[in-house]
């Protein structure tokens, strides 16, 4: 029964959200559970535009407040996976 529970859409978004914001803070990137919130519905808004058939996963550059990052998102479950720094030019 536990294992039916664990592995239901909304606890695997939980997961995948609460795994991006640990990267993030490990990684130095300044996010907070309401961007990522935010940052997801903005990438479903324009899924019609990037979405590839067959592909689960797609890194998005995202510019926050005060840096710039890349973030991995999951179709299938539709939800932030991780978050990275944008790597540094020159």
């Amino acid at each position: 029964m536990m294992d039916a529970i664990a592995t239901t859409p909304e606890v695997l978004r939980l997961r995948c959200q609460t795994h991006a914001l640990i990267r993030a803070e490990e990684r130095g990137v300044d996010i907070d559970v309401g961007a990522v919130v935010r940052l997801e519905a903005a990438i479903e808004r324009l899924r019609a535009a990037w979405e590839v058939p067959g592909v689960d996963r797609y890194w998005f550059p995202v510019r926050l407040p005060r840096q710039r990052c890349r973030v991995l998102y999951d179709a299938r479950l539709r939800c932030v996976v991780t978050v990275v720094p944008a790597p540094r030019l020159g």
